[in-house]
């Protein structure tokens, strides 16, 4: 079995030295083609429900206050269930993506950058699906490990998010897609693990940022790791309660 990378193992800013490409080939997977061809109705809840967005709390990343927002269905299997009965149609095609954990709207404001950065495992394919794109290369576009793309709306693309990456709209319109995580078939196994390890860095993170706690960004990669292993127990108790209970997140 293939290990799992964390970003434990090292420190956001060093590149990710896996054997992933940049971007993942999933032409013959059966979701991603029923996306596209029910991308507007995604389109058509967005237009609708265009005041549920919220800033993004990954403000490190952004250029300006504020550029990067979102509507959150699912983050690392926590479902948000006001926003996901909000948009039941994008609902129900999410509902048939195998071994979904992640699931959200975002918007990228016009002449907004997002800063080179990284995910936190190699364990899933992130997607993006274009929902609104208001331009081509080079004035729009995403980049992972110096390979440049741009979305196209109905289309979807899959990368690695170890690797580190950038977005930019330099265009005078916002930029739409919907963001999805998929954990990759040969971690399926242990998708339930991944969750709750990086919701554990999650934790780690926002005690950092919520509660002053910055000591915790200078740890060496294996005090952070252990301290990862602490929390995860927690997590695992806590998810099962909350898809019991339907609970929501904010």
């Amino acid at each position: 079995m293939k290990d799992i990378y964390y970003i434990y193992q090292d420190t956001l800013n060093t590149p990710y030295k896996g054997k992933e490409p940049a971007y993942f080939d999933l032409k013959d997977a059966a979701w991603k083609q029923h996306l596209e061809q029910e991308w507007k109705k995604i389109l058509a809840e967005l237009k609708s429900n265009s005041t549920q967005f919220t800033t993004n709390e990954v403000s490190e990343f952004q250029s300006e206050a504020d550029s990067w927002q979102t509507i959150g269905f699912i983050f690392w299997s926590r479902m948000h269930k006001s926003k996901l009965e909000a948009f039941p149609q994008t609902a129900a095609l999410l509902n048939k993506i195998p071994n979904l954990v992640g699931a959200s709207i975002n918007r990228l404001k016009a002449g907004a950058e997002i800063t080179l950065h990284k995910g936190e495992t190699n364990a899933i394919y992130r997607c993006h699906l274009g929902l609104v794109v208001p331009g081509t290369l080079p004035q729009i576009g995403f980049k992972v490990n110096n390979q440049d793309a741009c979305w196209q709306e109905g289309k979807l693309f899959a990368f690695c998010d170890a690797h580190q990456h950038t977005a930019w709209n330099h265009t005078d319109q916002d930029r739409y897609i919907l963001l999805l995580d998929v954990i990759r078939p040969e971690f399926a196994e242990q998708k339930y693990d991944i969750c709750c390890t990086v919701l554990s860095l999650n934790t780690l993170h926002l005690m950092a940022e919520r509660l002053g706690m910055t000591f915790l960004f200078k740890l060496k990669p294996n005090q952070l790791k252990f301290l990862t292993l602490l929390l995860k127990p927690l997590w695992y108790l806590y998810l099962p309660i909350h898809r019991f209970m339907g609970r929501n997140f904010k």
